[in-house]
């Protein structure tokens, strides 16, 4: 009998690798039914194969892997924008925010420390 695995990749120790933290935006819902048009269509549009009835075969096309492909792109319809957000990640990488220390509950009571 063959095992099925879920998970074909190992997954990484604690600490490394790329770690997502999934956020939630809330849209409108028409919005929403235009995004969803737009990742069918990139499934459909950067399928490289075709079915034998000349079909093109959908590729799994995530939410991510589209918006990365737009903010790549931006600085092809609004330079301006591109620029800002170069400037903000280089002074992100010459000043990185000060690292926080959260509190150990081992020294004593929370309100004297």
């Amino acid at each position: 009998m063959r095992i099925r695995k879920l998970f074909t990749k190992e997954k990484a120790k604690n600490g490394e690798g790329r770690r997502a933290t999934i956020k939630h935006l809330l849209l409108p819902e028409e919005v929403v039914q235009e995004l969803k048009l737009y990742k069918d269509a990139y499934s459909v549009c950067l399928s490289r194969e075709k079915d034998e009835w000349g079909n093109p075969v959908p590729v799994r096309v995530s939410w991510e892997q589209m918006f990365r492909r737009w903010m790549d792109q931006v600085g092809r319809f609004d330079k301006d924008v591109k620029d800002y957000v170069d400037d903000a990640k280089k002074s992100r990488a010459e000043n990185p925010p000060a690292p926080t220390f959260p509190v150990d509950p081992t020294e004593g009571e929370m309100w004297d420390i």
